[in-house]
């Protein structure tokens, strides 16, 4: 076993609305495949927004954390958006995510700040992760409507709002490393940085305490990643940060 302990922030369990192969429907399944991988720490979130499910599920083990799904639209005439960021820190969570719908029907994700102001707000209150799909920053992908200046335009606004991009592809190394120097909360996974030295780069650019490790599990197999960054000629504190060291850095500042 490496000298570093992993904490994945990018895990789902439960059923999706599109059938996946080897779904993970509870804790227990997540468990055994964290011990197979030797991940000793997951951050997930429940993939239909079922936060209570989830909550249930995070309780069963100390290794499991949730992620809170905030949702988009509002659920009643009294809703008011920002109240479900209330909810999430009432409940334990420490991090919150939105997600990209599956049906041809479901509101399209738009995350500009004078829709979610008063969200992005509250979460910089509290210093609350922010966890965004990296996808549909170099692809169109469902119903998500965002770019990197929907990214820079949030973190210029709630300059200390902790945002992670997930799955980032190899393709956008230059733009994150230029947003990461402007915006000192922006963080980035690096399981798409599978070019040759890519991750040595990256680091030697902005230093590892701007890198996280997510799986995006059960849609990816975490041994990806998890080789990547074994194999890096990094320093073994280097590996540790980007291990799980700046994830539980994040959450521990939570309020």
């Amino acid at each position: 076993m490496p000298a570093w302990s992993y904490f994945d922030c990018d895990v789902m369990i439960g059923t999706s609305r599109i059938p996946i192969r080897d779904e993970m429907p509870d804790a227990d399944a997540l468990l055994r495949e964290m011990d197979r991988y030797g991940i000793e720490k997951s951050l997930v979130y429940y993939r239909d927004g079922a936060n209570q499910r989830g909550a249930r599920e995070a309780e069963k083990s100390d290794r499991i954390e949730l992620c809170w799904v905030l949702p988009l639209t509002l659920r009643s005439p009294e809703d008011r958006l920002e109240a479900h960021v209330d909810r999430m820190i009432e409940a334990g969570a420490k991090a919150a995510r939105f997600l990209a719908s599956d049906g041809p029907s479901d509101p399209p994700v738009i995350l500009k700040p004078f829709l979610l102001g008063r969200v992005y707000e509250r979460l910089q209150k509290h210093r609350a992760p922010l966890l965004l799909e990296g996808a549909p920053l170099y692809r169109p992908e469902g119903t998500a409507r965002y770019g990197l200046e929907d990214i820079d335009a949030i973190c210029s606004s709630f300059p200390d709002l902790p945002v992670i991009l997930l799955r980032t592809h190899r393709s956008l190394q230059t733009q994150l490393v230029m947003m990461t120097r402007k915006h000192r909360h922006l963080y980035f996974t690096h399981a798409l940085n599978t070019l040759y030295g890519q991750l040595e780069t990256v680091v030697k650019t902005i230093g590892a305490g701007r890198v996280l490790f997510g799986s995006q599990m059960p849609y990816w197999d975490p041994s990806l990643p998890i080789g990547m960054l074994n194999y890096a000629d990094l320093a073994n504190e280097q590996k540790q940060q980007i291990a799980g060291g700046n994830l539980q850095r994040l959450l521990d500042q939570v309020s």
